[in-house]
């Protein structure tokens, strides 16, 4: 269980490894609907400076993300817990 009780915030995270030679390209949902492509430590409307490798290629995942290869997928699919 995460630990709500001490009025902290936090930011919860999964990391899979896995073989599939996604060439850094990853997809996330935007706002729910529409897919972006994302390339790690790359922005395509500016020049991008990696300050933080790892936390600059975070983002908020609404309902997917995956990577993928020539041959195969991998997908991640958020649930709601209540």
């Amino acid at each position: 269980p995460i630990p709500i009780n001490d009025g902290t915030g936090k930011e919860i995270i999964l990391r899979y490894d896995t073989d599939i030679r996604s060439q850094s390209k990853y997809y996330t949902d935007a706002n729910g609907r529409e897919v972006l492509e994302r390339i790690r430590d790359f922005r395509p409307t500016w020049n991008y400076t990696v300050v933080e490798s790892v936390s600059g290629n975070y983002y908020p995942v609404n309902s997917r993300i995956w990577i993928k290869d020539d041959q195969r997928q991998f997908t991640v699919l958020t649930g709601l817990c209540v």
